[in-house]
């Protein structure tokens, strides 16, 4: 307006006429040169506005998934000359995701001598690009060009956009990611971007959170990509790659928290092709074959061209139907883009090994590696595969090639610890067994081990029909974190006992924090089982299925192992509807709702099997896993040589249900009102119980009620109660253990032991109960009893030296001296706190059979207790006896040495 009115003055004064013409002419050019450049600058503002306003719109678009309408819109600004090369990157972004790459990469090489290729953040885009096309000259011409660009452009005067685009160009040319971190990704964060439109947060400073989350992914370091991930969403709660970051993370530890993050994100942009994939590969991974597919069929219906989803095809046609001709059809649509993309047979192999097909998976990862040999996640996965097919000599090189070739790469850095780790490990061969452990538990249980899968082998490969030809890798593991690297691939797995994946078994040691009180007896034969079934079926058979028989199994060569009927299960099938319908019942493995209902889908997959062997026969189950075998999907399997699936479903759950409200006929299940019973105070407790004798809940609580305030007679009645109530209750505050304490409490050791018996009979993980008549009997000196429990306790924790020491005072009383020698030098292995009695012990056993032996036990147990008068006299008693036998004495024969 100023400039208006200066104009108007000057057309309104007056001026003499030989200067009117002339001065009108200067005049009037001036107000055109400065009406042309209020023009510009006017144009020049508009512009500005118009980016400022629309490319954060724009950007939301694009993060919603509405790719058709951001391409045209983006082709709309540039069009009017909008000079952001942000709409260029948006629509090359817009193209790329509807499957149109190539199109989007010529578009952008096309743009790289203008401004555009100046930006670097669009040449980082494009460099995404050739990298997705196989055009590694273009990208390395494009990261040559960041250079330059970078060079030119002050540091002070970088914006976070730049920063991170400049850190991706460093990761790119493998420079060491601890660095690019901490020179670029996170002085990216720390910088103001532009102005904060709308109050959204800038999206550069939290594109810098997603690239530092990416690259731990990229590194498989899980926990930090949560940390910058979940770092990022608080100050963007609903940014779409973020949570698909959180996805990704979690992932291979909880898929549960992972499945919650997919379905925010989905809300957000329901076409997200790697949210889309992600999910069809967890329900591929449960079994869910037709969810599976359709979620393939939608990220098809945007991008038609997607190589992972046509890989992902491809693995499901084997898996379902082992049509390999269709299968290649889909891998050849993957490899339509780019020829040589290793990305296709990666992830085509992955999926296999997610099923178990571990030699299919190893067969695809080696075709990955032929088309890019310095592919480091295809080596890495081949080098997981070979471990579960026990080629383990060729899986730790790949790994330590890998480890080499990227040392922050943190699967394989924890695949190289475990190599180290497991070299001290010692091998127990026979023909049918590689057994490994560690040195310090070979003595204590590895003979067990050994014995025990022996029987396994015997019983149940002659009961299912199979010839093993080769022998099976069993490995122990103390610590729980090499056990869940050795059998996941990567840190987690708590709560796992063991695994098997089909020539390959390994197991948590049963002195190892992970084994708890578990009986791992229970579980080794559990494990072999899987054996058996993965091998008659070539691993083409479902999780619950193969779950179920080894616990069926487990119960069969033992009644106390597996699992029963509880009164949790109980509520959960008539109150909750617990039970999975056995087409699904695979994904309730993988996606249980917490450790209890992971535990009923192994409970229900053994009453399915119980189910069928009952109603059709156990001939009918060896015919269903001939058919899996052979190819034939489950569901068809059981159809052909039972029923329909749908009738046995209907029939099963019923009985299952009848089984449910059986359970303790006589029990009175329901739950007191909390506002009309405090169950706290004793005094209301024992009120309800004589009102109810027959709640369970209360009953327990009165009995613990009663052993508390010391009332042993009447703790023992109640305790009577609740076992002829539910005699089958064997968990926590069972009434066997109540009654047995309120025995101890009156000092009637006979009747305690009677009632502990009957507990140990019925449980196989009682350890204090086995431990308690370990010490009644051997007072009692009832050595037969004593063997059985300290049994019981080794199948618990071999590392309990109380049941080492009971077990060779048993043996020693059954007049079985070897035995009572093995007991004795176990004991001494695990290190006791009275070496010079178990030396003694050791040395008497062994005084008939092996003389110099006895004589070196006996002097150790001297040197330890030099005023053992036991000792002394067994040392005089031998002395006597080598000079009446001439024996050579001690001293000599060691100076013979």
């Amino acid at each position: 307006m100023v400039i208006f009115r200066f104009i108007g003055r000057v057309f309104a004064s007056p001026l003499p006429p030989a200067f009117r013409n002339r001065r009108y002419l200067r005049c009037l050019v001036l107000a055109a040169s400065l009406i042309a450049w209020v023009s510009v600058q006017a144009q020049n503002d508009y512009k500005r506005f118009f980016d400022e306003d629309n490319i954060p719109a724009a950007r939301e678009r694009l993060a919603a998934g509405n790719y058709d309408l951001v391409e045209r819109f983006c082709e709309y600004a540039q069009s009017k000359g909008q000079p952001s090369p942000d709409w260029e990157v948006m629509q090359w972004q817009a193209m790329a995701a509807q499957g149109r790459v190539a199109q989007a990469f010529k578009k952008g090489v096309a743009r790289l001598q203008t401004r555009t290729g100046e930006d670097l953040t669009a040449l980082m885009v494009l460099h995404g690009l050739a990298k997705q096309l196989g055009e590694k000259a273009v990208a390395t011409d494009i990261l040559k060009r960041v250079n330059k660009v970078a060079l030119v452009k002050s540091r002070k005067d970088r914006s976070a956009a730049d920063l991170v685009a400049l850190g991706k160009a460093a990761s790119a040319l493998g420079a060491d990611p601890g660095k690019v971190i901490s020179q670029y990704f996170e002085p990216a964060k720390k910088k103001k971007s532009a102005p904060k439109f709308k109050n959204l947060t800038p999206y550069d400073v939290v594109a810098a959170y997603e690239a530092v989350g990416n690259l731990a992914l990229e590194k498989t370091d899980f926990a930090k990509a949560a940390k910058e991930f979940g770092a990022g969403l608080k100050l963007a709660s609903n940014h779409p790659d973020l949570l698909f970051g959180m996805a990704q993370a979690f992932y291979p530890s909880d898929q549960r928290k992972a499945l919650g993050y997919l379905n925010r994100m989905l809300q957000i942009n329901p076409t997200h092709e790697g949210a889309l994939l992600l999910l069809a590969q967890q329900a591929i991974g449960a079994e869910n074959f037709i969810e599976g597919s359709t979620h393939l069929d939608r990220v098809l219906s945007f991008n038609e061209a997607s190589p992972r989803a046509w890989a992902m095809k491809a693995a499901l046609a084997e898996l379902t139907s082992a049509d390999v001709k269709t299968a290649a059809m889909y891998r050849e649509k993957g490899l339509k883009q780019w020829a040589k993309n290793p990305q296709v047979d990666h992830a085509i192999g992955k999926l296999l090994t997610r099923a178990y097909r571990f030699e299919k998976g190893a067969q695809y990862q080696r075709q990955a590696l032929v088309m890019d040999e310095s592919f480091q996640s295809a080596a890495l996965q081949l080098a997981d595969d070979l471990l579960r097919l026990g080629d383990e000599e060729d899986a730790w090189k790949l790994a330590a090639a890998v480890a080499k070739a990227d040392p922050y790469n943190v699967a394989a850095f924890n695949l190289g610890l475990l190599h180290d780790e497991m070299e001290k490990f010692i091998t127990l061969e026979t023909k049918d067994f590689v057994i490994r452990m560690p040195k310090s538990e070979v003595g204590i249980y590895g003979d067990h081990a050994l014995y025990l899968l022996t029987e396994a082998k015997q019983v149940l490969c002659q009961k299912y029909g199979l010839e093993l030809d080769e022998p099976i890798l069993v490995e122990f593991f103390p610590n729980q974190q090499d056990f869940a690297i050795r059998t996941l691939g990567n840190l987690g797995g708590a709560g796992i006992l063991g695994a098997c994946f089909g020539s390959v078994i390994t197991v948590n040691s049963p002195g190892g924090l992970a084994a708890e009180r578990n009986n791992w007896e229970a579980t080794l034969w559990h494990e072999f089982c899987h054996v058996v079934t993965l091998t008659l079926t070539n691993n083409r058979m479902p999780r619950w299925l193969s779950e179920g028989i080894s616990v069926y199994e487990e119960r069969e060569r033992n009644p106390a192992w597996g699992q029963s009927m509880t009164p949790r299960y109980r509520k959960m099938i008539l109150e909750e509807e617990a039970l999975t319908p056995i087409r699904e019942l695979s994904s309730a493995f993988l996606n249980p709702k917490d450790g209890e209902h992971l535990m009923f889908a192994y409970y229900e997959s053994y009453l399915f099997v119980d189910y069928l062997i009952r109603k059709f026969g156990i001939e009918s189950l060896r015919k269903i896993l001939k058919d899996l075998g052979a190819g034939v999907l489950i569901n068809d399997a059981i159809a052909r040589q039972t029923g329909p699936m749908r009738e046995l479903e209907s029939d099963f759950a019923d009985e299952v249900k009848i089984l449910a409200i059986n359970l303790g006929p006589g029990v009175d299940w329901t739950d007191p009102d909390p506002e009309k019973v405090d169950l706290d105070v004793t005094a209301v407790v024992e009120a309800y119980t004589k009102a109810h004798p027959d709640n369970f809940r209360v009953r327990q609580i009165h009995t613990s009620n009663l052993l508390a305030s010391q009332r042993w007679k009447d703790a023992v009645k109640s305790a009577l109660w609740m076992i002829e109530l539910f005699p089958e209750y064997i968990d926590v505050d069972n009434g066997y253990e109540m009654k047995a304490a309120a025995h101890r409490g009156l000092d009637q050791p006979r009747e305690e032991a009677a009632a502990l018996r009957e507990l140990a009979w019925r449980s196989s993980e009682g350890l204090n109960a086995y431990l308690r008549l370990v010490d009644i009997d051997m007072k009692a000196g009832n050595w037969k009893e004593v063997l059985k429990n300290s049994n019981r306790v080794i199948a618990i924790n071999p590392f309990l030296k109380q049941a080492h020491w009971s077990r060779g005072q048993a043996w020693e009383g059954l007049g079985e001296k070897e035995k009572a020698v093995a007991s004795y030098r176990r004991m001494l292995a695990l290190k006791p706190v009275n070496p010079a009695e178990v030396n003694f012990r050791l040395a008497r056993s062994l005084q008939p059979s092996d003389p110099l032996q006895a004589k070196r036990h006996i002097l150790d147990a001297l040197a330890d207790a030099p005023r053992y008068r036991d000792a002394r006299k067994l040392l005089l008693k031998m002395a006597k006896s080598e000079s009446v036998s001439g024996a050579p004495k001690a001293g000599v024969e060691a100076k013979g040495k």
